[in-house]
């Protein structure tokens, strides 16, 4: 079960941005971060939304990070992983969507914003299941 956190900065990413990434980001990630024993689907896929808080430094306008459990497979295509996330991303999010307040429209990767896919061992499980 993959988890997504995406941190925004208010100041510069519309509510339109986030709704659009609410809703694509879980079917992108189940796609490109299944491994090839296991496909994942769109609700194993957790995702969680925290925009910039006043003591936060060096944040990004928007960073999405990826945290999955550690496969031989997904360590072996994490490049290409990374690659097609951020690409659907760009794509099937809409990259002219208006990211900043006043009006003006930018790409959404054009400043400030990343993709970060953190493999690491891992253990997930239902409490009583």
């Amino acid at each position: 079960m993959p988890l997504v956190e995406v941190d925004y900065d208010p100041d510069f990413i519309a509510e339109t941005a986030l709704t659009t990434l609410s809703q694509r980001l879980p079917d992108i990630v189940a796609e490109h971060v299944s491994t090839h024993g296991a496909k994942l689907n769109r609700k194993e896929v957790e995702v969680r939304f925290r925009k910039r808080a006043p003591y936060d430094q060096n944040h990004p306008r928007l960073g999405i990070r990826i945290i999955a459990n550690h496969t031989s497979d997904r360590e072996a295509r994490l490049d290409s992983i990374w690659t097609a996330v951020c690409r659907d991303v760009a794509s099937k999010t809409g990259i002219d969507l208006p990211l900043e307040k006043g009006g003006r429209t930018r790409p959404l990767f054009a400043e400030g914003c990343y993709v970060w896919i953190m493999l690491m061992p891992a253990k997930f499980g239902w409490i009583g299941g």
